[in-house]
């Protein structure tokens, strides 16, 4: 808005403000009009004078000349829903307060079902019934399985099912969280899901159902067992990792791709630390990507920060590793590709690479890798 538009706004802000105020009482104190003078016909003008005749003149033409001001909206008036949101929270309310087989815990599902049946009729039909058994009762003709739903929910008795059923056959669930399961059931609950769990006859086969359909339900069924995961499953958690973090690397990491796949692998299929299964079978899924929070951070953050940091060149720190491993006694570290990636991580690893590299012989090497 340009300078002048802007003034003129305050402008007429201000006559508006004015204008309101004259239709006020005066404050204590101000003078009013000459009642005398209006009783006789005479007008403020008239009866000072000449002058202030002319003034007044100014003053209606400017009066004149001044645009209406805006209407202000009546702020107290409030919104109204749409009339099918009026309906169903309507119904919803009838609904968990008449029905055995309806509660908090499972109206979503009730006001979705009503919101993607609902069109302008039955809203109308809804809001027009004057108590809530009129309610219930127009959609039980709309919805022939209204009424046994509203008598009895199919859910409880399933979902109180699924939960006993977890807690008996899965070792790593405990009753707390058997609790838990069933309220999350009732939750997201359909008759069609309801009708599922009560048709499988036993609770191994329902757990075991639930297993073959959800890899995840099954690890956190049976829990963690000791040991590291097998070599397939670290096959692709090292291929994954090293993906990632060269690719969070910009490519300075690149030198060290081949060593640093072996030491993922190596320290997801032997170190006595080994990530559990769990993690390892999750990282590896093919939904996860470098970019979910489990992998996002991997590469400019510890421990790995080194190799992205390039704080020696990654040839040097090559060469150097070459006459590290043809020393005796260093074959834990493996290949020089791997001794590079235990070097370059280290916050050392220049000082190690210049004492390496300026070593005579493998007497002069040993004390190098000691670091500080």
């Amino acid at each position: 808005m340009r300078a002048p538009a802007l003034v003129a706004l305050l402008a007429l802000v201000a006559a508006c403000d004015d204008r309101g105020a004259s239709t006020r009482d005066p404050p204590v104190g101000e003078q009013t009009p000459d009642r005398g003078a209006a009783a006789e016909g005479r007008t403020d003008a008239q009866a000072d004078g000449p002058a202030a005749a002319d003034a007044a003149a100014t003053t209606a033409d400017a009066a004149a000349t001044t645009p209406a001001c805006p209407a202000v909206p009546d702020a107290a008036t409030p919104a109204t829903l749409p009339p099918c949101e009026r309906a169903c929270d309507r119904l919803v309310d009838c609904a968990t307060a008449a029905c055995d087989g309806f509660a908090w815990a499972n109206a979503g599902g009730l006001a979705e079902s009503c919101a993607a049946a609902c069109d302008p009729n039955f809203a109308a039909t809804l809001l027009d019934a004057p108590d809530c058994e009129a309610t219930l009762i127009a959609v039980a003709g709309r919805r022939p399985d209204f009424a046994q739903r509203c008598a009895d929910d199919p859910c409880a008795g399933a979902c109180a099912r699924l939960g006993d059923c977890i807690v008996e056959r899965c070792p790593a669930i405990d009753a707390t969280a058997g609790q838990q399961i069933t309220a999350d059931c009732r939750s997201n609950c359909d008759p069609a899901g309801a009708a599922w769990v009560e048709q499988v006859p036993t609770c191994g086969g329902l757990v075991d159902a639930l297993a073959a359909n959800d890899p995840n339900f099954q690890r956190a069924c049976e829990g963690e067992t000791p040991g590291c995961a097998d070599a397939p499953a670290c096959q692709a958690y090292a291929a994954k990792v090293s993906e990632c973090l060269l690719l969070h690397c910009d490519g300075r990491a690149d030198p060290y791709g081949e060593g640093l796949t072996q030491v993922l692998f190596d320290y997801c299929s032997q170190a006595a630390d080994c990530p559990p299964r769990s993690a390892v079978l999750g990282i590896a899924a093919p939904e996860v990507g470098c970019d979910h929070p489990w992998l996002r951070e991997i590469g400019p953050a510890p421990p790995f920060d080194g190799l992205c940091a390039e704080r020696v060149p990654a040839a040097e720190v090559l060469e150097a590793c070459s006459a590290v491993v043809a020393c005796p006694g260093t074959e834990g570290l493996g290949s020089p590709e791997i001794c590079a990636v235990y070097v370059a991580i280290r916050p050392d690893a220049e000082a190690v690479t210049a004492c390496v590299r300026a070593a005579a012989d493998c007497a002069a090497v040993y004390p190098c890798l000691e670091g500080p």
